[in-house]
């Protein structure tokens, strides 16, 4: 296919109203919004001590959604939105709106959170309708007199629902309406198409699963910007493209351009007239990062930039560096007797040993710090930040087994959630005494049953807060967790319910390691009822670890060892 016959073939999609736009951070560009690698450098540069440092949290690539959230999570300010209300429309966003005025579009998907295009379309006069929250995606109608914007990860008109968001997807907590528009999206509507602009594709924790889930796939029409000079216009398989790819799976191609090339040769040839490139006065975003510092600054005083740092660090497992942020800002804290940040660093230092507890000494590192955190709390009347440092020291103990010291600290933990009526924490409580009542029904082999029924009872109230708080990851792993004690137990019709229920939900949101991890179990704890039923759910299992980026080979290993001893056997 050539560059003019790919031009002619989106002409074509377009003229059959078969096709959906779904575009990116890209379009934006040149509207003077600065990309997501220009937001991070810039607020990393401001953060770290070395370059070094920032070099390696750039190539961890963390995701946007998570950085920002912990940005504004641990700052206390929102401020920083403010960087999605720059710009003004580019030529892009213009001719979205020319086919919209057409009557050619009447739906467009994007991850974007500022509102050029609805700019652009005010403009030129286009009716349309914005969804972007949860409830408004249950109700979407395409209609022909209106253009629908489905804007999957929320709006900066709306900069509450905007970090609710933000905190859904960097927690992992893709609600059921959501997912749903994005697989509608993807999904093939009799024939359709869907032109992908200025995606980058790197949606790793909501976006891109679903799109590699999805079975009735639509076509693809991927433009791949590339700057002017660098463009080959050269067309090949969508399955081909280079970096990262959901759309290995899907038929259709991608087009390596400038996507304003392509834009303006595509107007020119389609809509027969000249889409306007203005230069767009690029506005002073940095002073918007400036700003939000020097705020923030002044509110909590500069120890508050090592410790957004550390936080940086350790969402991204480099335990060290966090570690060593984290050490800084209690030497401040203490030096100026802050005492808000003198227990957030003991915390978040217990929290980091706990993590990476190889020994001992980790261990007891662990607990010195969240003992201390706990103390300081206690003293000055921090209710969650108790509620916090038990539930953590009751992790710690349970690591080492220390089972009934753990419960002491879980059922700390869980009156203060009651009291504060924090339903989130009450149901993580819930369900590590479950946890705990399991483990020690395994020891415990003349009690064993009761302490299985009681593991079951907390499971089951942990799972009622978990569909109240609308937190369907919790749900769905509580119910796992409910099949491993039912495997315990040795009731097979049970394993299956939970397992086939935690299965269900982990499907829903995408979330391949956990479907992975409970078509294994079944697998396994069916060996001695169905060894064919067996094998087929362990490969099940197998294939799934296969399908995730990077495949996760320990688990695979695991699947081809049980897989051939089943083997032997039959």
């Amino acid at each position: 296919m050539e560059y003019l016959e790919f031009i002619d073939l989106v002409a074509k999609t377009f003229e059959e109203n078969k096709v959906t736009v779904f575009f990116g951070a890209g379009i934006s560009r040149n509207s003077g919004v600065p990309l997501v690698d220009e937001i991070k450098k810039e607020i990393l540069t401001h953060l770290c001590k070395e370059k070094v440092e920032i070099t390696n949290l750039l190539n961890d690539k963390i995701p946007f959604e998570l950085f920002m959230q912990t940005l504004i999570e641990y700052s206390d300010s929102e401020k920083l939105l403010e960087l999605f209300e720059l710009g003004e429309p580019n030529a892009n966003h213009y001719f979205l709106a020319k086919l919209a005025k057409k009557g050619k579009l009447n739906c467009v998907v994007t991850t974007n959170f500022d509102t050029l295009l609805e700019k652009a379309f005010d403009i030129e006069g286009i009716t349309y309708k914005v969804f972007h929250t949860e409830e408004s995606f249950e109700n979407i109608e395409n209609k022909k007199d209106s253009v629908s914007i489905i804007k999957i990860h929320g709006s900066i008109e709306n900069r509450l629902q905007m970090a609710v968001t933000l905190k859904r997807v960097a927690g992992k907590r893709l609600f059921s309406a959501r997912k749903k528009v994005i697989a509608d999206v993807m999904q093939n509507n009799s024939g359709g198409h869907l032109l992908v602009l200025g995606y980058s594709c790197s949606d790793y924790f909501d976006i891109n699963p679903i799109i590699e889930d999805v079975k009735d796939r639509n076509k693809i029409l991927f433009v791949q910007h590339s700057r002017l000079g660098d463009q080959t216009l050269a067309i090949s398989p969508i399955s081909e493209m280079s970096g990262n790819n959901p759309f290995k799976k899907y038929d259709g191609n991608f087009l390596n351009v400038n996507t304003d090339y392509f834009v303006k040769d595509f107007s020119f040839h389609f809509l027969k007239e000249t889409i306007r490139y203005d230069t767009i006065k690029k506005p002073e975003w940095k002073k918007i990062i400036d700003d939000w510092i020097s705020d923030i600054c002044l509110k909590k005083g500069k120890l508050v930039m090592g410790y957004i740092a550390g936080q940086i660090f350790n969402v991204c497992a480099r335990y060290g560096a966090a570690i060593n942020y984290f050490n800084n800002t209690l030497a401040q804290a203490i030096a100026i007797d802050n005492n808000e940040y003198k227990i957030n660093a003991l915390y978040s230092l217990g929290r980091c040993y706990r993590d990476t507890q190889a020994n001992n000494k980790g261990f007891q590192k662990a607990l010195r710090y969240l003992y201390m955190a706990y103390n300081n709390s206690r003293k000055h009347k921090v209710l969650k930040k108790q509620c916090f440092c038990m539930l953590s020291m009751g992790v710690t103990y349970e690591d080492k087994k220390q089972h009934y010291v753990a419960i002491k600290f879980y059922e700390s933990a869980l009156k203060i959630a009651n009291y504060l009526n924090e339903k989130d924490i009450s149901a993580i409580c819930l369900g590590n005494l479950g946890i705990v009542m399991k483990n020690l029904g395994e020891e415990m082999v003349a009690t064993s049953n009761y302490l299985f029924q009681k593991a079951i009872r907390y499971h089951e109230r942990a799972i009622k807060l978990s569909i109240e708080t609308g937190d369907k990851a919790s749900e769905g792993r509580t119910y796992g967790n409910i099949g491993i004690v039912y495997s315990c137990m040795g009731i097979t019709d049970k394993i299956i319910e939970y397992y086939d229920k935690a299965f269900k939900i982990a499907e829903d949101l995408s979330d391949f390691r956990h479907m992975g991890i409970w078509a294994f179990n079944k697998g396994y704890d069916l060996r001695k009822v169905d060894i064919i039923y067996a094998k087929a759910e362990i490969e099940k299992a197998k294939k799934i670890f296969q399908t995730i980026e990077p495949p996760l080979e320990n688990y695979i290993a695991i699947c081809d060892k049980e897989i051939s001893d089943i083997d032997k056997v039959t």
